[in-house]
């Protein structure tokens, strides 16, 4: 695979065609188009799902539940700083503030 790792401490690592990383070890991963992770899935333990928006920012993450936690960016001078995150779940908002 090139220049790709392909084992390091006893974890296996496969790399898709574009070169990203596909799986490490019993861990599943994807990417979009834009080499943005989509999923990473661990069979009968885990999943979480992210989305982005139109300026490829994270923007929600969900998991293999459908808890979902929901990113706002809200500064229009830091535009891709996080200023508040909704869990749908619990209905918590949490609000990030910043000198």
């Amino acid at each position: 695979v090139g220049d790709k790792i392909t084992m390091m401490g006893g974890v296996s690592y496969k790399f898709d065609s574009d070169g990203l990383m596909a799986q490490r070890g019993l861990d599943h991963v994807t990417f979009n188009s834009a080499s943005q992770l989509i999923s990473i899935t661990r069979h009968g333990l885990f999943k979480f799902s992210y989305f982005y928006d139109a300026l490829g920012r994270l923007s929600v993450q969900r998991d293999r539940y459908g808890r979902i936690l929901q990113l706002f960016y809200g500064d229009t001078k830091a535009k891709n700083t996080i200023t508040h995150v909704y869990n749908h779940t619990t209905g918590e908002l949490t609000q990030y503030l910043r000198d």
